[in-house]
């Protein structure tokens, strides 16, 4: 369907819609008219482009929605039929499964071969998770946050245990010789 054909079905349906209640006080003829033409573009614009039956299900689905949810006798504003339109057209079918790497398996890994890995995994709740699982043992994980806090060290000097000790917490001071070192 074009646009212009998706614009006068849904002024046709509208006028019809709107018939069950009273226009607003205050709007002339053309000011009516308009009215109904912005709200027949809205119609064309926003409901997903579908066949012809499809797209007259959604109408029709819009006017049961805007039916349920107006108060009052007058007709419902613009906005009300935007909120009440599908979003997009239904699926059918089952879902595809998709691939999910497992990221504690891939991090245990990487760092039982030595391989870098972020800095979450070394001191953020995933390190405890990694070394309670068996994933990797404790002098990994001591060997990662030894180095971890010797380039903290090397780039931040004295202020590498206040950085790291208020980004992971307590944690931290055991891997460093004097913790109040670096605290202002």
């Amino acid at each position: 369907m074009k646009f212009d054909e998706r614009r006068a079905k849904a002024k046709s349906a509208l006028v019809g819609f709107l018939s069950s209640f009273v226009p607003p006080r205050g709007l002339d003829d053309d000011a009516m008219k308009a009215q109904v033409q912005n709200i027949a573009d809205s119609f064309a614009r926003r409901l997903p482009v579908t066949d012809a039956s499809q797209y007259e299900s959604n109408i029709e689905k819009t006017f049961t929605a805007v039916l349920d949810s107006h108060k009052g006798y007058a007709w419902p504003v613009q906005s009300e039929f935007v909120d009440a339109m599908p979003r997009s057209a239904s699926v059918s079918g089952t879902r595809v499964e998709t691939y999910q790497a497992d990221d504690k398996h891939q991090m245990a890994k990487r760092m039982n071969a030595g391989h870098p890995v972020p800095e979450s995994w070394v001191w953020g709740p995933s390190a405890w998770s990694l070394v309670s699982g068996g994933l990797v043992g404790h002098e990994v994980m001591d060997s990662y946050r030894r180095s971890s806090v010797s380039k903290f060290l090397e780039v931040y000097s004295h202020d590498a245990y206040g950085m790291l000790q208020g980004k992971y917490g307590d944690v931290v001071g055991a891997y460093f010789a004097q913790p109040e070192e670096g605290i202002a």
